[in-house]
């Protein structure tokens, strides 16, 4: 199985963090794909990205708290 991400390693990213709008860039990224232990059909996706701001990881985040441009994420408050 071959995984397409919605951003690379290095790629800057806007999101929201402390209540503030930062600017960071992709350190770190996975991909899981799990089934449910309740229902056992279930199917959930899951990337998410690690994010560093100045060289300090600040966590991770899924895909839809990252944004390519600062207007973009302000668009969507």
């Amino acid at each position: 199985m071959e995984k397409e991400f919605a951003f690379n390693l290095g790629d800057k990213v806007w999101l929201m963090h402390n209540n503030g709008v930062v600017c960071g860039s992709i350190a770190k990224m996975f991909y899981v794909k799990t089934i449910s232990c309740v229902d056992f059909e279930t199917v959930s996706d899951n990337e998410r990205y690690y994010v560093s701001v100045e060289g300090k990881r600040i966590g991770n985040f899924d895909k839809k708290s990252l944004f390519e441009t600062k207007d973009e994420l302000l668009k969507s408050l």
